[in-house]
């Protein structure tokens, strides 16, 4: 029985000890609500010609109509850096392939965008 109490013990500790390490996320990832109501309109209300806005029209995700909600939510999820697994539930087969180990997607293809650094 001892053991028991002590192995529960070993276990419970470890788990509290390994919640700030997982639970650590990137400014920005983390699901907030939008920074202003959204009032029913769409990101194109008010972004219309941001660099951003004018980035993604004219990547690959624009010119196939991938919304905004897509990467980065909607109004009461809304996340202003989308975590690589927003990327992974779309783009399975570019991680399985990835040319360069423990990097991120925006080391190679910048937010909105999406070409490659270096390259037109």
């Amino acid at each position: 029985m001892k053991l028991g109490k002590y192995l529960f013990l070993i276990v419970f500790i470890f788990i509290l000890a390994t919640i700030p390490v997982f639970s650590k996320q990137a400014k920005g990832t983390v699901a907030t609500k939008h920074p202003v109501p959204m009032e029913g309109q769409n990101c194109i209300s008010c972004h219309e010609g941001d660099q951003n806005y004018v980035e993604w029209e004219k990547s690959g995700h624009g010119t196939i109509l991938v919304k905004c909600e897509v990467c980065h939510g909607e109004e009461k999820n809304f996340v202003k850096r989308p975590s690589e697994k927003v990327c992974r539930g779309c783009h399975a087969s570019q991680f399985e392939n990835m040319p360069v180990a423990n990097v991120t997607c925006i080391s190679c293809h910048p937010a909105h965008s999406f070409k490659l650094k270096g390259h037109k």
